[in-house]
This record gives C-alpha cells, structure tokens and sequence, in this order.
C-alpha cells in the first residue's frame, strides 16, 4: 500500500478517535470512504503496519456504528475486523487482542439491535421468551463474540484492556442467564484489574439480582453485594473511563446493605475445603467459599426447597433422588480432581508417588503416568457427564417424553439438529425462557467452535481414545489412537470441566425451582425436601 495513503487513514483514525460522540454518523462515512480507498472493499492486507491501522479505524467505525445503531456500519467494522484476524498478521500479539475485541463488540453491538427489534415485534407479552429466542438466532455471532473475548484476555498483557474484555465477556454470560459463569468472569476481571468499577458494579448488580430472586445464603451474599459495591463507587473514574457515566451513576444510585457477615472464608486446617473455596466449587448459593452455616463438613447445600404433588402418594417426589444422584455425581468427580492435583503438586508428574502401587514403561517421550494423571482425566469425564444428566432430569421433571437413554445435553433444548429454535416444549412458559436459554448457550459453547470446546474435546478423547499426558518438553503427536496432552493442559480442562458442571447444576436447580413456583395451582399441595441430620 501507498506510505502516503496510510499515514493519511491513521492521521484520520486519531482525529476521529475523540470525535466520535459528535457526529457519528459523519465520521462512520469519512472513515469508510478514506479505509475502502486506501484498503479496497474488501480491504486487503500485507503488512503487521496495515493490519494495525485498520483495526484502530474499525474501532472508530464500530463505536459510530454502536452510538447510532447502524447495522451497515456495523456489519462493515465487522468485516475489517475479521479481515485483520484472518491475516495472520498479527497473530500472538496485544495487536491481535485488540482486532479481537473489536471484532467481539462489533458482533453484540448487531446483536442488541436484534434484541430491541424482536422486543418491538413482541404483541404477547412475552418479554423474556421473545429475547431467548432472538438470542438463539444470534446464536453463531454471539458464540464467536464469547470465543474472542476469552481469546483477547489470554493475549492482553495490559490489565486495563484485560479487564474490561473480561467484563464485557461476564455482561454477555449475564444477559444469557449464565450468571454463575458471569461471576466468575466479573472476578476475573478485577482479578487482571482491581481498579474496573464497571466490573464491580456489575458483579453487586447480579448479585442483587440473586438476593431478589431468593438465593441468599446466611446473609453471605448481602456483605459480598456490599464488598463489590463499595468497590464500584471507589473506583467511579475508572468505571467512567471504561463503561460511561450513565454506568458509574447507576452504582452511585445503589445503597450499600450494611451486612456484617464475612465475604470470604478464612482459611481450614481442611484443604480440600480450600481447594473448593479457591476454584469457586461449592454446590451452594452462596458466590464465594463455601457458606458459614455449616461446619460439620456437609456444606454441599443447594437444592430444590419442594415440589408440586398432585399425586397423593407417600413416596417423595422423583426428582429428590434425580438431584442427590447428579450432586453425588459431581463431589465424587470434584473429589478426584483435588486428588489427583494434590498428588501432581507433590510429585509435579516427574515421579510417582509413594502411594501408587503400579509400575510403568519409560518412553523416554517425558509420559506422566499413575493413578493421579487417570483420577484427573476420570474427574474430567465425570465432570462432564453430570450435563447430559442435567437434560435427563429436565427431560424427566418437565414431562418432555424424550428416551431417557437419547437425551444429550448439547441436543436436547433444541427443536432442530442445527441448534437454531429452543425447543417449544420447554418453554411453554414465559419464565422457564431465561432458564432454558443459560442451558442452550451452554449446550453451544460445549459444540465446535464454543468457549468450552476443549473441554468437551479431551471428554471425548477419554471416552472413546486414549489421553496420553507429558511434560511438554519433547514433541508428542497424537493420532486416531491417542489424544496427547501436556499436564497444564489437563488440569486446566479438568477445571474447566468442573467450572461447567457446578454452573449446570446450579442453573437447574433454579430452573426447577421457577418451573415449580410457576406450576403450582393454588391450592396444591407441596413437599418440601427435609434431610435428617445423620443423613
């Protein structure tokens, strides 16, 4: 490209960079007509120099685009974008994190106009199904969207950049439904920048949300709601800065609570109890540790308070049993993984431990073998199991009629093999939408091209094939046979796996738990679920 021309769009780019605001669409037309001159439509790429300014110049078409709600606008900073990503150009670098986020922003920003479109058209009433449904027509853009938000928070090495596309990723897990992976991701985000307001303020905004739906534990997520509260009101600049004022008096606008109850555990002589508080584990309400009601060690509490019972027998409802099983399921697959690494972090995989009573070929190939690397792919595929046994319950409890023994978790919320309509048995219901939606998203996020794809991916390998796990020290191929792995690689699918499966559980109790509520006639009796104590 011409020296002359490109300096002159990157001349351009910064002098419209602060003037957006004034005239965007203006400056979405200056910007494009000097961009396709310069670059071609679609633009070409030959340089790392190209590919920067073009993605500094998307960035001012796409903030146009999104203050005016131009779909044009949009779709073409999309484009360039794409083009930018696709070039290799720029591959491994914060520059590739930055097309990333742009590229992400520019396909939600399509997406909202969608949602305010489908809300228009709504002449029923019915608010939360018309955007689930809207939301699983965008599915394949707002899959892409989640998948480079991640992508650019691994490059970034800035921490307020990390941050906010941390953030932005938790706002999209949120408007899902997908709030236990939301939180997960607002933490992560002041993680990487403890100075993001926006994301505090968020994380206090979801859980209000939670206090409001009855989800409090002990009065633990009143004392966290206040902790990240007064962190979004300390650090108003910064929200400012990255989100906008109309955020930062939002926060200013909330009341703090006043609970004294503590927000994080202190740490037990119980390591396991650590591990779990640690990686965010516990199948509990509460967001953080693992709940102050119970010392007694059984602090695994969250489950459905009753159902409806029209059937007047003596024996407890079925799903009880269906919810035990799936909880045993998980704490035995989350059990195992602490196993597994607590012996890794003995041994670091180099040798065996003293408890491994096997002995094991030398492949000179740096092999990690014994009983701790199978306990972690074992607790990996457990992990994963409990998801098509969260479609099972559904399937059983909602009275859908599917084979119990066809039911897949990443098939079963859909009408079609393609993904594209939520399946209108399950939400007859305006208020099983949100719920249903948090489960189909994640159905998505487990298939090709998801956020949760390895994971799904190494369970699939552990199943059917053998995971062979080094120290990635030498080249290990894999083959139809054989899936290697470094051992980072599978703990942090392992993780992963169980990350998904506590977020699935959780989401099902809550759907359950507004299904119930829902169903009810009046009148009808209930059976609330009582545990003994030496149960």
């Amino acid at each position: 490209m011409d020296e002359d021309a490109l300096k002159q769009v990157e001349r351009l780019t910064m002098f419209l960079f602060e003037r957006v605001d004034e005239d965007p669409d203006k400056a979405a037309g200056t910007i494009t007509a000097v961009v396709e001159e310069a670059f071609g439509a679609p633009p070409m790429l030959s340089s790392s120099t190209e590919a920067v300014v073009l993605t500094n110049a998307g960035s001012v078409l796409i903030n146009a685009g999104s203050r005016t709600e131009n779909e044009t606008d949009l779709a073409r900073g999309e484009l360039w974008m794409q083009a930018v990503v696709d070039s290799g150009l720029l591959d491994g670098t914060d520059r590739e994190a930055a097309a990333l986020y742009n590229l992400a922003n520019s396909r939600l920003a399509l997406t909202d106009i969608s949602y305010s479109q489908a809300l228009r058209r709504d002449s029923h009433g019915e608010r939360v199904r018309a955007v689930a449904e809207q939301r699983i027509t965008d599915k394949d853009r707002l899959r892409l969207a989640r998948v480079e938000l991640t992508r650019a928070a691994q490059l970034t090495s800035d921490p307020r950049h990390k941050g906010m596309q941390l953030c932005n990723l938790a706002n999209v897990l949120d408007h899902s439904g997908r709030w236990v992976e939301a939180y997960d991701a607002y933490v992560r985000a002041l993680d990487a920048d403890p100075d993001n307001g926006a994301a505090a303020g968020n994380a206090a905004v979801l859980i209000e949300r939670a206090i409001g739906n009855g989800w409090d534990f002990d009065g633990h997520l009143c004392s966290l709601y206040d902790h990240y509260l007064a962190r979004a009101k300390a650090n108003r600049a910064v929200t400012v800065s990255v989100a906008g004022e109309h955020a930062a008096r939002k926060y200013d606008a909330m009341e703090l609570l006043g609970s004294n109850k503590p927000v994080f555990d202190p740490p037990h002589e119980d390591a396991y109890r650590d591990w779990v508080a640690h990686h965010r584990l516990a199948l509990i309400a509460a967001l953080e540790g693992t709940g102050g009601h119970s010392e007694d060690g059984r602090w695994d509490a969250i489950a459905l308070a009753s159902v409806t019972d029209t059937s007047n027998s003596s024996v407890a409802p079925r799903v009880f049993s269906i919810l035990n099983v799936l909880k045993g399921d998980f704490l035995v697959a989350r059990r195992l993984a602490f196993e597994a690494e607590q012996v890794l972090d003995e041994t670091g995989g180099w040798h065996l431990h003293d408890s491994d009573t096997g002995t094991y070929t030398d492949t000179l190939q740096y092999e990690v073998h014994g009983e701790a690397v199978s306990k972690l792919v074992l607790a990996h595929r457990a992990a994963l199991d409990v998801l098509d046994k969260t479609a099972v319950a559904v399937n059983d409890h909602l009275e859908v009629g599917d084979d119990p023994t066809k039911v897949w978790f990443r098939r079963f919320w859909f009408e079609d093999k393609r993904c594209t309509q939520l399946r209108e048995k399950l939400i007859t219901h305006d208020a099983l939408s949100t719920g249903i939606l948090s489960m189909a998203e994640l159905a998505v996020d487990m298939g090709p091209g998801g956020m949760y794809k390895h994971a799904q991916d190494v369970r699939n390998a552990g199943t059917h094939r053998f995971i062979l796990v080094h120290q990635g020290l030498a080249e290990v191929e894999s083959s139809l046979t054989m899936q290697a792995m470094t051992l980072a690689g599978m703990r942090e699918a392992c993780h992963q796996s169980l990350t998904v499966a506590r977020a699935a559980f959780i989401y099902l109790v809550a759907l359950l738990a507004v299904y119930e509520s829902r169903s009810a006639p009046d009148g009808a009796p209930t059976v609330p679920l009582f545990l003994p104590d030496a149960f």
